[in-house]
């Protein structure tokens, strides 16, 4: 059988077939689709291509990931600070100053059946105003 596989894969295409024309079809451009606060990114392509494209398009946008678990589909965005996001009394708090509670933002890619569809949580599975932003920036830059 693999001596098969091998003579298919290095037999060449007829330039007419539909076989020869199916790679080069350009993908069509990402979908934002949801809510003000629960934005998702569709992209038609494999989930491979995708975290290529979406990496690409966080290293533009200058929100380089620190890590990455690609078999869980998550790219993890620097962390930021949580009490930013709190009330007035959570900031001023100066007995946790030493203990600042930090969110790492997670881009969250997962199979779809057209292709992939990307999100942003704040670390807990959570959206805020903060994660949509990212969405946002991320589906300027998917689009350049």
């Amino acid at each position: 059988i693999d001596t098969l596989y091998r003579s298919m894969s290095t037999q060449a295409v007829p330039a007419g077939s539909p076989a020869a024309a199916a790679p080069m079809l350009p993908a069509a451009a990402p979908k934002l689709q949801g809510t003000d606060n629960s934005k998702t990114i569709l992209l038609s392509e494999s989930v491979d291509r995708c975290w290529n494209d979406v990496q690409t398009a966080l290293d533009h946008a200058g929100m380089t990931p620190v890590d990455t678990d690609r078999t869980a589909g998550k790219l993890y965005l620097p962390a930021t600070d949580r009490d930013q996001e709190g009330s007035w009394f959570s900031r001023l708090a100066f007995w946790k100053s030493g203990d600042i509670q930090m969110a790492r933002p997670e881009v969250v890619l997962r199979a779809v059946s057209n292709g992939c569809a990307v999100s942003v949580n704040d670390g807990n599975g959570g959206t805020n105003e903060a994660t949509q932003k990212i969405v946002d920036t991320l589906y300027e830059n998917l689009n350049k």
